[in-house]
């Protein structure tokens, strides 16, 4: 059964970030010490080529912009561009603070050259890509594992199974490399929109319990957008109920990638509002 679901768009998004960094910059002081410190919960942000001398002052998780999707990292095929996630990876380490790769599989940012290659050596791509990510960054805490299953699925998802038999075999394969590959990490799933629409969380979770089942999961990413907020005005009783929805796989959730584009863990500092969620 095909599934057709709303894409988001993320013009702009360069733009956008640099603004509310901006924002963050002039508007708030600079801390001792990140926010987070001391809590049991992160408060993580992005970075991108380089990371800013007070990055430290206001979070305790790194997180790579672009820099660590598949198609970045191997633009020309078998030349892996590893600059971006050293760089962050590094800097994570020296601080205590956990890193989290993003993403392995996803319908956007995949390397361009996947289109030519037969069904076989798709699959032999991507695994060589998740085996190397996992030999070179074997201490990584956290990975975006499949992004967007329902709104941005890969062009190449047949090769890793398809549909298959529990209807998300292409999901099922692409954990299981993970697990295999990245032992240490604990391994996420993420997806946008479900925050507030109760049948798209109702679809995402489907896709949760088959990974759960097999033991291939450990937590849910909630990816939040401030233009599809904007647009759909959902109340809050049907945020409630989705996240209800959510909740009862009885998992760790994510903010995975919070605020206007989606990019990841924002939430509570760019704008004063979100400060008391």
């Amino acid at each position: 059964m095909k599934r057709t679901y709303r894409k988001h768009n993320r013009k702009n998004s360069c733009t956008l970030i640099h603004f509310l960094l901006s924002i963050l910059i002039y508007t708030f002081p600079t801390l001792a010490k990140p926010i987070a410190e001391g809590a049991d919960k992160f408060l993580g942000n992005i970075v991108q080529g380089s990371v800013p001398s007070n990055f430290d002052s206001y979070w305790n998780q790194v997180t790579v912009e672009n820099g660590a999707k598949w198609g970045m990292v191997e633009t020309p095929r078998d030349q892996m561009n590893w600059a971006a996630i050293s760089t962050a990876y590094n800097y994570a380490r020296s601080k205590g603070f956990p890193y989290k790769q993003h993403t392995f599989v996803w319908g956007t940012q995949a390397p361009g050259w996947m289109s030519g290659l037969s069904a076989a050596e798709q699959k032999a791509e991507v695994e060589e890509w998740v085996k190397a990510y996992g030999e070179k960054f074997s201490e990584t805490e956290f990975i975006d594992v499949v992004n967007e299953p329902l709104n941005t699925p890969p062009s190449f998802k047949n090769a890793l199974g398809g549909e298959g038999e529990t209807g998300w075999d292409w999901v099922v394969t692409s954990f299981e490399m993970a697990r295999e590959h990245c032992p240490n990490a604990r391994l996420l799933i993420n997806e946008y929109e479900i925050e507030y629409d109760a049948t798209l969380a109702a679809e995402y979770l489907k896709i949760i319990m088959i990974l759960k089942d097999r033991g291939l999961v450990d937590g849910i990413g909630i990816q939040c957008h401030t233009n599809e907020i904007q647009r759909d005005k959902p109340t809050v009783e049907a945020i409630k109920e989705a996240l209800d929805t959510l909740a009862s796989s009885k998992y760790y959730k994510y903010s995975c990638g919070a605020f206007r584009c989606g990019r990841p863990e924002m939430t509570g500092i760019a704008e004063p509002r979100y400060e008391n969620l």
